[in-house]
């Protein structure tokens, strides 16, 4: 197989657990894994570190592969069972939603956050956003999140800004802030529109987002 050159390859998954790589030009498949037993039930990938590599995240893990040959490189823990400090009771934290950044080494995580014996008089916690260095699979910052419920995440393509859509409003973070300062300070939704879809330009200057009622509204970045 040639190595990696093309920027028309497009990556998916498909839901009998294979990844496939298509190249755009010709409509052929450019490389089909059959054999990802190792990860268990892929919930998203994408490309990192310009098309070398492909993170896969599954129920629990975040899957690094060599995008030429398909094999696993390392991976990145996401399942895994924490205390909540507030009142002591064991919580099952888990990843949902990845997202690559282009210009930086640079992948976010959603995590969602249930207690793992479930009781009706505590409320839902709030979901994570985890951000990793694809390198080093270091996790380098977080952020917590207003809502349990992450439905998609993006990162812009210098790693600084993140929006995170979410079941009940959305989310904006400059990564840059301190983290004990407010985190959300664009007001992305109103009373009569809610973001559904969201993405940062090439330049990192502007959120393009799409709401509910079906316009486009565009957000200029700090």
């Amino acid at each position: 197989m040639e190595e990696f050159n093309s920027d028309y390859i497009i990556l998916s998954s498909t839901d009998n657990q294979k990844l496939i790589q298509w190249d755009v030009k010709t409509g052929g498949i450019y490389m089909e894994k059959e054999d990802v037993g190792i990860i268990e039930n892929i919930k998203g990938a994408c490309y990192c570190l310009n098309g070398e590599v492909i993170a896969v995240l599954s129920d629990k893990c975040v899957h690094i592969l060599n995008s030429n040959s398909g094999t696993e490189i390392y991976k990145i823990e996401t399942n895994y069972e924490s205390l909540n400090e507030e009142d002591n009771l064991p919580i099952h934290n888990f990843g949902s939603y990845i997202s690559a950044c282009e210009q930086e080494p640079l992948i976010v995580i959603g995590i969602h956050k249930e207690y793992v014996e479930p009781n009706d008089n505590v409320p839902n916690l709030n979901s994570e956003i985890h951000i990793y260095n694809i390198k080093t699979g270091e996790k380098v910052d977080y952020r917590e999140c207003s809502d349990s419920e992450i439905e998609s995440a993006k990162i812009s393509n210098n790693g600084r800004l993140i929006a995170v859509i979410l079941s009940q409003g959305t989310d904006y973070f400059d990564l840059d802030l301190d983290t004990e300062i407010e985190m959300q300070f664009v007001e992305l939704d109103t009373e009569d529109k809610w973001v559904h879809s969201c993405n940062f330009s090439k330049n990192n200057k502007l959120l393009i987002c799409g709401l509910d009622d079906g316009s486009i509204d565009v957000y200029k970045n700090r």
